[in-house]
């Protein structure tokens, strides 16, 4: 079986040397956990791809219902670059992933949570976060 969808990583897990496990956000499938297998030569194409909060295509497969899904594609739709580079946004970031990830449930996808998240990333990307340093 092989589908596709668009997705935002909000976790990232090493397996191992050469591969992780992914879970992504999708308005049709909702929360997948996902292994990809890393190349040990990254190319131009694919570098950056797997980091948390980057929207992304992917194309998936597996060969029964009861095994997890591999990716046999993937490309970058969207790199929040402002918010990698800053450090108070990556937290904010991170915090938001692992609230997603903590409550919702496997396979649940909605529309309006993918378009919010669209929403959200794009905010967090353009904005200045002024915090009192104490």
């Amino acid at each position: 079986m092989t589908v596709k969808a668009q997705g935002f990583i909000i976790k990232i897990v090493n397996h191992n040397d050469s591969s992780k496990i992914l879970t992504v956000y999708t308005s049709e499938y909702g929360k997948i956990n996902v292994a990809a297998n890393i190349p040990e030569k990254i190319s131009n194409g694919n570098v950056g791809v797997f980091d948390i909060g980057n929207a992304v295509n992917i194309v998936l497969y597996r060969k029964t219902e009861d095994e997890m899904f591999k990716i046999s594609e993937i490309s970058l739709l969207k790199q929040y670059k402002n918010i990698h580079f800053d450090y108070d946004k990556l937290c904010v970031l991170n915090y938001v992933c692992y609230v997603l990830n903590v409550n919702i449930e496997e396979c649940y996808g909605d529309r309006t949570l993918m378009n919010f998240l669209k929403i959200y990333m794009n905010f967090l990307n353009n904005s200045q976060l002024a915090y009192d340093k104490m």
